[in-house]
């Protein structure tokens, strides 16, 4: 310590702790933070969504059924509306949940249920499908798939994925 005197010294060591009390701090805040994100959603939440995943599972039968029914049409425009209606219905629950990855995997749910809504309405009566309805098909039916993969880990109550 040839060129600190004793006051300077000390103010050394006194900047090194808060240095390390700061580090500390925002360490265990960000642990803090972490351990929010990751911790179970509440069980009101998980049951808003359960029922959700219930009322989903009813429309993607009523699918299935209608793809083996050659009359299409019309009932495909009604599949349609209950996907465009369940959007909403997802939307509206993402914004009142109060967890944040609950809110993220609905919010991206309702834009999988949206988009296959859209395809579906747009390919209704056409002999052959454009690739970008398939395309947007394919990616709506992922995007639901990945969303409500996630959140059957987050709520493991929700009604299990049809049967093919």
């Amino acid at each position: 310590m040839s060129g600190l005197t004793r006051g300077s010294a000390w103010r050394v060591r006194w900047w090194g702790a808060a240095i390390a009390l700061s580090l500390i701090c925002s360490g265990t805040m960000a642990g803090v933070w972490i351990g929010r994100q990751h911790r179970a959603p509440p069980s009101d939440e998980c049951a808003v969504v359960e029922q959700l995943s219930h009322e989903w599972l009813a429309i993607v039968s009523f699918n299935n059924r209608l793809d083996s029914d050659l009359r299409g049409g019309d009932r495909a425009v009604e599949v349609a509306d209950a996907e465009r209606a369940m959007s909403a219905k997802l939307r509206a629950a993402a914004d009142a949940v109060s967890s944040a990855s609950l809110k993220d995997l609905l919010r991206q749910w309702a834009d999988g249920a949206k988009l296959g809504a859209d395809s579906r309405r747009t390919s209704n009566g056409m002999p052959t499908q454009s690739s970008d309805v398939l395309r947007n098909y394919v990616q709506a039916a992922v995007t639901v798939y990945n969303a409500t993969a996630a959140l059957r880990k987050l709520c493991p109550n929700m009604a299990p994925p049809p049967e093919n």
